[in-house]
């Protein structure tokens, strides 16, 4: 994270980052272009991108790859080895799935590697019991923050949505039988992060009494 974190700060954004919206997670990168572009275009900007990280390190040790998502779209010939044409009805990055609803919508899921398994540590295990009953929760959360609400999944139950993390927990005594539905994951999600701004405000407030000096002038 600190090596990409330092070379994006060294590359000059100006040749590349004010066409696209552009983030990265060590070593996967997403962007998010402002209209369709063709492969030859996008070719050229990755080139860019990669002669930009190249100066910022010195050499050319980091190759960057592309995979482009154009859902629908014919099989077309690659025009650089470097670059793959994802033609499927959604796109993955990291633990992440973007598609298109029925309205031209993007709408956001969990994506899951094909046999990727599920494991999470035993309830038996030696671990402190805070840390263990913060594995569900955490889990939850996650999920629910990378799902799209619509009329369809808002009142479904979050094991019928991810039936395999659920069943991982199950299996290492993690959960209970009993579970919430995405909108009230998102609701608990939206207070608990309102709770935390207003924790976070009050420790800012008692940092900066213990801090202050009050005194009287006599005159």
């Amino acid at each position: 994270d600190l090596a990409m974190s330092y070379l994006l700060d060294c590359m000059d954004k100006r040749t590349w980052f004010k066409e696209v919206n552009f983030t990265i997670y060590r070593d996967d990168g997403f962007a998010v272009f402002p209209e369709i572009w063709r492969q030859d275009e996008v070719i050229e900007w990755l080139d860019r991108f990669q002669n930009e990280v190249n100066a910022a390190a010195g050499d050319d040790s980091l190759q960057f790859t592309a995979d482009i998502w154009k859902p629908g779209e014919e099989p077309t010939t690659q025009l650089d080895k470097r670059v793959t044409i994802n033609n499927d009805d959604y796109f993955p990055f990291l633990d992440m799935k973007m598609a298109w609803d029925e309205d031209d919508k993007l709408t956001f899921g969990v994506y899951l590697k094909p046999n990727q398994a599920l494991k999470y540590l035993n309830k038996g295990s030696s671990h402190n019991p805070a840390c263990l009953k913060a594995i569900p929760t955490g889990v939850v959360k996650r999920l629910a923050s990378l799902t799209s609400v619509n009329e369809d999944n808002k009142d479904t139950t979050m094991d019928q949505l991810y039936p395999d993390h659920f069943k991982a927990m199950h299996h290492s005594n993690l959960l209970s039988d009993t579970t919430m539905t995405l909108s009230e994951a998102k609701e608990s999600i939206g207070i608990h992060e309102a709770n935390m701004e207003a924790l976070a405000e009050k420790k800012k407030r008692e940092k900066e009494r213990r801090r202050a000096i009050f005194f009287k002038l006599g005159y």
